[in-house]
Parts: structure tokens; C-alpha cells; sequence
């Protein structure tokens, strides 16, 4: 989420703590002045006593109903006008403030009189007058459940910007700066928000292309794209790459380019099309596609070319896009490690005619089971992976082409749009982590770090990749680091062209520096909830192995 200015956090806290006593919260605010609210209170209507007695303990009476809705709404329209601004531009966003003053200054008012001509001193006592009292109940849990709803939301603002804060308090670290703490406030947040997604998703019994999935495509699309492109939910990365293709119409006959050091689901998504992987190796610095091979591997049977942005880096676009606008040849980038990560300031993903990300649990964006998306500039192309991906049918039973059964999972979509509001969160807390990694090892002999151009890459770090040289070298370490209780893995141990899958396709040729860094590659662990003194830990260990 946008970071908030810190005025924000402090309307938010004010509010909180008017609420504290059990008054009702309503969604409302007032422009009414402070004179009115007070002629009202001593008129009798907010009065400490009435008819009935006096006014029970932690109930509402009109008066602290009337100021604590125009706190909560001051409070909220102060966090939301950034987002409005942002969203809606300048001018349509005070328009719309303006409209919600005036209206908010009329629904104060109104209640304010209701309160003066029924002499209610409190809230229920005016519910009941004014709708009757078997209303009383309805009312009391709409306004609790809206209170709930503007506290989960003041919250999240919290979470986001609770760490940047603590920093600057402590600036030395202590426990509250610490990722175990901000985990325990994250895990606060985002847990009942998971929860209430899942909940929605069950009550509807709409667990196959609900309305969660539609809403997840328009916020992950407007994330990576703005309001350039489109995007259409799937089964899981793999299937994300293959709808891509065949939306582009890729098949038999035709040449896929892409990297010798990806993933074999990569590979294994051109196959299926009926198309051809060719392979070129990557650069020995960035381990990114060496974007110099690509036009050496060109025939004219080439339709697409296919950078893979590994680890959370980015393959050089500037480079790729050259050389596809040349050669009038289609762009589809694998970003199912590279959730946020830009290239010159623009998202990755955004790139090419079309862009397949995986949403596994463990990416940077992950779902709660296998989930996946393509995201595309041409509506067209969206709409024809939607049909592709519902067994062929637009409309049901209606069988346009030969689909798939690869369609994005209601509850999967409803996680994953809780999660990607904490995404850049968690990004930046990656970025944390990778530059301590690069702090404490920097010096290492015999250890090779990850390396890119700060001035065009933005990483998002999905992996911490080592190179320690040979293959026994990375078993003794792997084997030392395992015996340490830490969890380490290979990205990837074996090549392409070398896989049982390939080796006969791919028997003559050869990708030197592929090969000889799949040998040598260690990752370490790199996520959002790991701690300093873990991170501490692991480069003590790490250091100890190659000692």
C-alpha cells in the first residue's frame, strides 16, 4: 500500500480513542459547529439524565454518537484523500469531497434536529422514536459492523507505515523495530482479512468464477499496469505461460526464444503448444537473458521471444523490445518471480504483448494453494484467454475452440487481493533483507553475490542466489547450512538442455554459463517475516561454510 503521511495515523489514533468507551461509531462526519452540538446538549437531548433515569454505563447518547461519527469520518476522509487524489486526479477528487461534505453536513444536522424535536437522550431512544423500537437492534449492528470495518481499515494505513516509524523512534533497533513484532501486528491485520475473504467466499457458495476473481484481475492489473492493461486469473504459472501462447496463436511449426537457466515450466509451456524452445544462454553478471544472443537465434519460423525475470530481477526490456519491434516478432515475459520489480521505473510484466505470473505460495504474491494470471495491453487477447481457459466457452455449454480447465479459483482469488495490498510492504522488507545479506557477505572470498544496475533494475528479491564455484563446494556448504537447521535450496541444479526432458532435443548444444552456474548456486532464505537476528545467523553460517 501508498505510504500515508504520518498526519494520517494520528486522526486515525485520535478516533480510536473517542470510541473507547462503548459509544456508537457511525460512518458519518460533521461540518455542524461545535455551538449546535452544544445548544443540543444542554437543550436536554444529550443530557446525562433523563425520564428514565440516568444514562446507563458505555451507552451512546446522542451527543457522543454525533461527535464520535464526525471524529471517525474526519479521521478517515484524511487517509482516504491521498488514495482519492491518486485514483480519481485532482479535480473529480474534490468534487467528490466537496459532495461528501455537503452531505455529511446535512445527515449531522438531521440528526441533530431528530434529537431536539424527540428530546432522545440517547442513540436508542432516537432509533426508536424516530423507526420504532424493533429497529433498535438493526441499527446497533449496522453501526457495529462499520465501525469494525473503519478500524480494520485505519489498521492496515498502520501496518504499512508502523515499521518506518518504530525505526525512526529506535533507530539503535530494539524488539519493536524488530520483524518479529511488526509480524505480530501484520499476522493481526491481514489474518482477519484472509478470514473474512475466505468466509465471503463460502456464504456465497460461488467457489467457481465469483466476483472475487473479476475484482483480484482489475486490482492486479491496475498494479502492474495503471489503467494501460487487463488481466485474466488462471490455474497457476505454467498455464498462465500456455494461455498466453496459444492466445497469441502460437503452435506447430512456430520458435519460441528464451533462457537456457529457467525454470522447466517455462519450457515446458512452449512445448505444449506444439512450438519449438530455442535456447541462449545468459549473462555471467545479471544470470538474466543475454539479450546479444537472441538475434543470432532468429529463422523464420521465431514468433515470440520469452525473457524470464529470475530471482525478482528483470531481464534488460530496453534490449528485448528492440529487438522484437526490429524483427516485428511478439513479446511474452515469464514474471512469475517478479511480482513489483521495474525496469527503469515501469513494472515488469507490463512490457511485452502479454506477461504470466504465478501466484505459488511461496512468490512474492502468493495464494493459498496454486493460483496464477496473465496480464495483457489488448482486450482482445484477455478475452480470448478467458475462453480458452473455461473449456472453450464464453457463454455455458457454448464451445467456441478446444480449452482448458484453467480457470483461477474463487477462494484463491479472494486471498490474493487481501494480499496485494501488502505487497510492496513486503517488497521493501525483501530490499531490507538483500542489502543486509550484501553488507555481511560482501567480503567473503570465494562467494559470488548477485549483482544488477541499480539505475535500471529495481529488484524485488524472490530469491537470494550464491555462487560458491563448483559442485562440491555447494554440497559442502549446503550440507553445513542444513546441518545448521537453516533452509537453503538450488535455483536450478540442472539446466534445461541437461534435463531428461530435453536432453535428446538439445543434445548439440551448449550454454556454457547456464551450466556452469547451476553447479555452483545456493539460495538463502530471503522473506518478508524473517528476522534480523535470524538474517545475522544465517550470514554467520554462511561464512563458517566457506571458511
Amino acid at each position: 500500500m501508498d505510504s500515508v503521511p504520518l498526519v494520517s495515523a494520528t486522526a486515525t489514533a485520535e478516533s480510536g480513542t473517542v470510541s473507547r468507551s462503548g459509544s456508537s461509531v457511525s460512518s458519518l462526519s460533521s461540518s455542524s459547529s461545535l455551538s449546535d452540538l452544544l445548544s443540543t446538549f444542554t437543550a436536554g437531548v444529550g443530557s446525562r439524565t433523563s425520564a428514565r433515569g440516568a444514562h446507563p454505563r458505555g451507552t451512546a447518547s446522542v451527543l457522543t454518537s454525533t461527535v464520535n461519527l464526525t471524529n471517525t469520518i474526519v479521521g478517515g476522509g484524511m487517509l482516504a484523500l491521498p488514495f482519492a487524489v491518486k485514483s480519481a486526479g485532482l479535480v473529480l477528487a474534490v468534487a467528490l469531497l466537496v459532495a461528501v461534505m455537503i452531505t455529511t453536513a446535512f445527515s449531522v444536522g438531521l440528526l441533530v434536529e431528530a434529537g431536539k424535536s424527540t428530546r432522545a437522550p440517547l442513540f436508542t431512544d432516537l432509533t426508536a422514536a424516530t423507526l420504532g423500537r424493533k429497529w433498535v437492534p438493526v441499527v446497533q449492528i449496522s453501526v457495529i459492523l462499520q465501525s469494525y470495518g473503519t478500524c480494520i481499515g485505519y489498521y492496515i494505513i498502520i501496518a504499512d507505515m508502523i515499521q518506518p516509524l518504530l525505526a525512526e523512534l529506535w533507530p539503535g533497533g530494539s524488539f519493536f523495530t524488530s520483524r518479529a513484532w511488526v509480524g505480530l501486528l501484520a499476522l493481526a491485520v491481514t489474518g482477519p482479512l484472509v478470514d473474512e475473504a475466505i468466509h465471503a467466499v463460502l456464504d456465497s457458495a460461488y467457489y467457481i468464477g465469483g466476483p472475487q476473481v473479476a475484482q483480484f484481475e482489475t486490482e492486479f492489473s491496475e498494479y502492474i499496469t495503471g489503467e494501460d492493461g487487463h488481466c485474466a486469473g488462471c490455474s497457476n504459472g505454467t498455464d498462465a505461460i500456455l494461455l498466453a501462447l496459444e492466445a497469441l496463436g502460437v503452435g506447430e511449426g512456430d520458435e519460441v526464444i528464451t533462457q537456457a537457466n529457467t525454470y522447466c515450466a517455462t519450457v515446458f509451456s512452449i512445448t505444449r503448444t506444439g512450438a519449438k524452445a530455442v535456447l541462449v544462454d545468459v549473462d555471467a553478471e545479471t544470470m538474466m537473458m543475454d539479450a546479444s544472443q537472441i538475434e543470432s537465434k532468429i529463422t523464420a519460423n521465431t514468433k515470440v521471444i520469452m525473457p524470464v525475470h529470475l530471482y525478482g530481477h528483470s531481464a534488460d526490456m530496453d534490449a528485448v523490445m528492440d529487438i522484437a519491434k526490429r524483427h516485428n516478432l511478439l513479446v511474452v515475459e515469464d514474471a512469475s518471480q517478479a511480482h513489483g520489480c521495474t525496469w527503469r521505473g515501469q513494472k515488469v510484466g507490463s512490457f511485452g504483448d502479454a506477461a504470466a505470473f504465478s501466484m505459488y505460495p511461496g512468490k512474492n504474491l502468493g495464494g493459498y494453494g496454486d493460483a496464477g494470471a496473465i496480464i495483457a495491453k489488448d482486450t482482445a487477447i484477455i478475452e480470448k484467454i478467458k475462453i480458452l481457459r473455461n473449456m472453450g466457452q464464453k457463454v455455458k455449454y457454448h464451445h467456441e475452440c478446444v480449452g482448458y480447465n484453467h480457470r483461477l479459483d474463487t477462494l484463491q482469488a479472494a486471498v490474493l487481493s487481501v494480499r496485494l495490498r501488502h505487497l510492496d510492504a513486503w517488497n521493501s522488507r525483501r530490499k531490507e533483507l538483500a542489502a543486509r545479506y550484501i553488507a555481511g557477505l560482501n567480503a567473503v572470498e570465494g562467494l559470488t553475490l548477485p549483482t544488477w544496475d541499480p539505475a535500471t533494475v529495481d529488484p524485488v528479491w524472490h530469491l537470494f542466489v550464491l555462487r560458491v564455484g563448483s559442485a562440491e563446494k555447494r554440497d559442502s556448504v549446503l550440507k553445513a547450512l542444513q546441518g545448521a537447521g537453516i533452509g537453503v535450496g538450488v535455483h536450478y541444479p540442472i539446466s534445461v538442455n541437461k534435463t531428461g526432458a530435453y536432453a535428446d532435443e538439445f543434445k548439440d548444444s551448449s550454454y556454457p554459463i547456464t551450466e556452469a552456474a547451476a553447479v555452483g548456486m545456493i539460495s538463502i532464505p530471503i522473506h518478508p517475516d524473517l528476522t534480523d537476528d535470524d538474517q545475522d545467523y544465517i550470514i554467520e553460517q554462511v561464512k563458517a561454510a566457506l571458511a
